[in-house]
């Protein structure tokens, strides 16, 4: 499944709103895969999708993981109180990281990434709606 396969997975299970898709090529080096805008809130979604899901380390570098530039970018948001989500699929579980942890996100384990997650759930589940919701306004 690739980022917006993953994408088209997530979207039906996350909170009404307004949620773009951006092309990263067009909005500049660093940006956040999906801008969303919710009653009250908005914040940003950075899609990964490990290629090597059974690897031990599933984004061990910046050419599957987060790159230099979306490593700054979430960085650079989240100190200035944006609300970044790096939501990645390994095997068949779904992590919402929050995007204070990019810094640590490449080269972690799957139970470091684990650990790092606000929520954790695998797609053979029923997507747990209100904590998506939870995540998505800044709740958890």
């Amino acid at each position: 499944m690739a980022e917006t396969a993953l994408w088209e997975w997530l979207k039906p299970f996350c909170p009404q709103g307004h949620y773009t898709r951006v092309e990263n090529g067009e909005a500049g080096p660093g940006t956040p895969d999906v801008y969303y805008r919710l009653p009250m809130t908005s914040g940003w979604i950075e899609l990964k999708d490990a290629r090597h899901p059974k690897s031990k380390i599933p984004f061990p570098n910046e050419k599957v993981g987060l790159h230099l530039s979306q490593r700054i970018w979430i960085r650079e948001e989240v100190t200035l109180g944006g609300l970044v989500w790096i939501v990645a699929r390994v095997g068949k579980g779904i992590l919402f990281i929050p995007g204070a942890q990019a810094d640590r996100f490449n080269g972690a384990s799957i139970d470091r990434l684990i650990q790092m997650s606000a929520l954790a759930f695998t797609m053979q589940e029923k997507a747990p709606i209100h904590l998506i919701y939870a995540a998505l306004t800044g709740q958890i």
